[in-house]
C-alpha cells in the first residue's frame, strides 16, 4: 500500500513539475554557437537550480531565471509548494543551438525522490527540454529562458 502511495504522489509531482512545459523536441547534433557560454555554465545553471527546489529557495531559484522568460521557467516553485523532495538533478543529455542564435537548447533527465518514502521507491524521471540564454549581468553564465 505505501509503494502505490509513493508512486500515486510521484506521478503527482510529475503531473505539476511538467505543467506548461514544453513539448520534448529533437534537435540536430553540435555544439552551441559561437559566443554562447561553456557546457560548464549549463551545469552550473543546473546545479544551482537543483539546490534551490532542494532548499525550497524562492529567491535563488528566480535568480536562475533569465528576465522576461516564459511562464514554464518561472513557475516552477509555485508548482512545487509543499512538495516535500529527498533529492532533485538534473543530467544533461544533450547541448545544440537555440531557436535564437545566442541561446542554446538543452536536453535534460531530470530525477527527483519524494519524501513520503524514499528508500522503497525508486527516483522518478522525466525529460526536460529548456532554453537557455546568456546571463545580462555576468559574462559568461545562463539564465533559464523556457522549460
Amino acid at each position: 500500500m505505501t509503494r502505490l502511495v509513493v508512486w500515486v504522489l510521484a506521478a503527482a509531482v510529475l503531473v505539476q513539475v511538467c505543467a506548461g512545459c514544453s513539448a520534448w523536441q529533437s534537435a540536430p547534433v553540435g555544439g552551441g554557437p559561437a559566443g554562447v557560454a561553456s557546457d560548464s555554465a549549463v551545469v552550473r545553471l543546473l546545479t544551482a537550480r537543483a539546490a534551490a527546489v532542494l532548499g525550497a529557495d524562492r529567491a535563488a531559484l528566480a535568480s536562475t531565471v533569465a528576465p522576461g522568460a516564459d511562464r514554464s521557467a518561472t513557475g516552477l516553485a509555485a508548482r512545487l509548494a509543499g512538495v516535500e523532495l529527498t533529492s532533485w538533478s538534473y543530467q544533461v543529455q544533450r547541448v545544440t543551438p537555440g531557436p535564437r542564435p545566442w541561446q542554446r537548447s538543452v536536453q535534460v533527465l531530470l530525477s527527483y525522490r519524494l519524501l513520503v518514502d524514499p528508500a522503497a521507491s525508486p527516483p522518478a524521471t522525466a525529460r526536460r527540454l529548456m532554453v537557455l540564454s546568456p546571463d545580462p549581468a555576468r559574462a559568461g553564465d545562463l539564465l533559464l529562458s523556457s522549460e
